[in-house]
């Protein structure tokens, strides 16, 4: 790619043009792809290189990109077709797909070709190069594999529809399909090199394939088999895997549909973190993945419903499969507090911790669920020391959060004529939505001491309940922001 003298390091006065976008004298635009990387140089200068090297050859990658999506849109719009499912596709690409496509070898042609060092900024840059003209010979090879494997589809899909078998004819013209749009893609990055289309002695069979495609569309059926509506607290899973299934009506019959890829994505960005961004039907016609991790993001006055949306079945459009799922916040969450209290050894007719903790969630903003109901229909024992699985089987979809435990005062000695009384509480907050324990803490001791020990002991469990309210306030602070330690 020239002479490599260029290559060291330079200490000149001004800038050289390519720094700032501009033109280099031995690798013009017009020949070669470029990028344009930067360091600032701290401790290590060679480790500013190597950093400005490594941006340079991102910087290629990430204007290839760009340059193919706007020839997509720009040949889509020419067609008639801005909105189709080939524009969609690549505009979803990223660049590690982008490469699969047109691929991966093509990157490997990217050359570090000059350096700057500016010594009043203290930065190192870099430029890259990717010579046009072998670039677009890659691709144009790409271009025509991907097409006779649409084609090798193509064929399988008549055999298919000579014996009479609509699902396995489906899932190959979608196979097909979505290679037809793969060699669109590639073909887009060859004009974006050269400045035209890849040659190829196979047409582009687009149109085709998608009429016969939109025969199939209104026979087709889309269901959630489960994972439906659940809810889950920040940083935590969805606890049941989502199934989805594609069947195809063939008279009175709903035949499964092997084979066919769903894309996937949280309708909120960072709304959730995904066991898999595509899957595949089975046999079954079913597709299977799980959401490892719930966030919030935002806060509002109702629920945050997300979805995994599969838009696309391949890269042939489809009407939306919603699966919907809330993620608890302040507003939506919903918490049952159960605590046992003992004074002087005898349960508490009127509860005070309970009550002062409810008070502290309310001023907080967080709902609180009546005991009563709960209380009525399993027991303040079970409550208390149930099971968890059970407990969550019990209060499924009316209790996100249960804070049990036990607050208790005793006297603890007396002084002439005061008697002490110390109170403390144990307790531990379970998640029924995921079936596992948040924390177990117990507080910090309260005491009094007055003439009658039962008032200095009722002046205890008061204290105790301010302090509590607070500490578990502050720890569903944390939970509500995905941290649950």
């Amino acid at each position: 790619m020239g002479s490599r003298d260029a290559l060291a390091n330079q200490l000149v006065s001004s800038a050289p043009a390519w720094v700032q976008g501009g033109e280099h004298p031995r690798y013009p635009s017009q020949r070669y792809l470029r990028g344009v990387g930067a360091s600032a140089i701290q401790d290590s200068e060679a480790e500013a290189r190597r950093a400005a090297d490594e941006a340079a050859r991102g910087e290629v990658a990430l204007t290839l990109r760009a340059e193919v999506e706007r020839e997509v849109v720009s040949v889509q719009r020419e067609r008639g077709r801005v909105d189709s499912a080939g524009a969609r596709s690549v505009l979803e690409l990223d660049v590690q797909d982008l490469t699969r496509v047109v691929g991966s070898d093509i990157l490997e042609g990217v050359e570090i070709v000059d350096r700057y060092r500016s010594a009043t900024e203290r930065s190192a840059y870099s430029l890259a190069a990717m010579d046009r003209g072998v670039a677009a010979r890659s691709v144009a090879a790409r271009v025509e594999a991907k097409r006779r494997e649409a084609e090798a589809q193509l064929e399988l899909a008549r055999r298919f529809i000579a014996e009479g078998k609509r699902a396995q004819t489906l899932g190959t013209l979608l196979s097909a399909y979505d290679l037809i749009l793969q060699a669109q893609v590639a073909d887009s990055a060859h004009r974006v090199l050269v400045g035209k289309p890849a040659p190829s002695e196979i047409p582009d069979r687009a149109a085709e394939v998608r009429a016969q495609l939109e025969e199939f569309r209104l026979d087709l059926e889309f269901e959630v088999v489960s994972g439906q509506d659940q809810r889950a607290l920040p940083g935590t899973p969805l606890t049941t895997p989502i199934v989805l299934r594609v069947a195809l009506r063939d008279g009175s019959a709903r035949v499964p549909v092997p084979g066919v890829t769903f894309s996937l994505r949280p309708s909120r960005p960072g709304a959730a973190e995904l066991s898999a961004n595509t899957v595949i039907t089975d046999s079954n016609g079913e597709a299977r993945f799980t959401v490892p991790v719930v966030y919030p993001v935002e806060e509002t006055a109702n629920a945050i419903i997300a979805s995994l949306d599969a838009a696309r079945i391949g890269s042939f459009e489809v009407p939306d499969v919603l699966v919907r799922f809330t993620v608890g916040t302040r507003d939506t969450l919903r918490i049952l507090v159960v605590i046992e209290e003992v004074a002087l050894g005898k349960p508490v007719a009127s509860p005070v911790v309970a009550l002062g903790i409810q008070d502290a969630l309310r001023q907080a903003g967080i709902p609180v669920v009546s005991a009563d109901g709960p209380v009525a229909r399993l027991g303040r024992d079970k409550l208390l020391h149930g099971r968890l699985e059970d407990l969550r089987e019990a209060l499924a979809g009316e209790v996100d959060i249960l804070l049990r435990g036990k607050a208790e005062a005793r006297r603890i000695g007396s002084f002439g004529s005061q008697t002490m009384a110390q109170s403390t509480a144990k307790l531990q907050a379970l998640d029924l939505t995921s079936g596992r324990a948040l924390s177990a803490f117990e507080s910090k001791p309260s005491k009094e001491s007055r003439e009658s020990v039962e008032h200095a002991a009722l002046l205890t469990l008061q204290d105790l309940s301010r302090r509590a309210g607070a500490e578990v306030v502050q720890r569903l602070e944390r939970v509500l922001r995905g941290n649950a330690s």
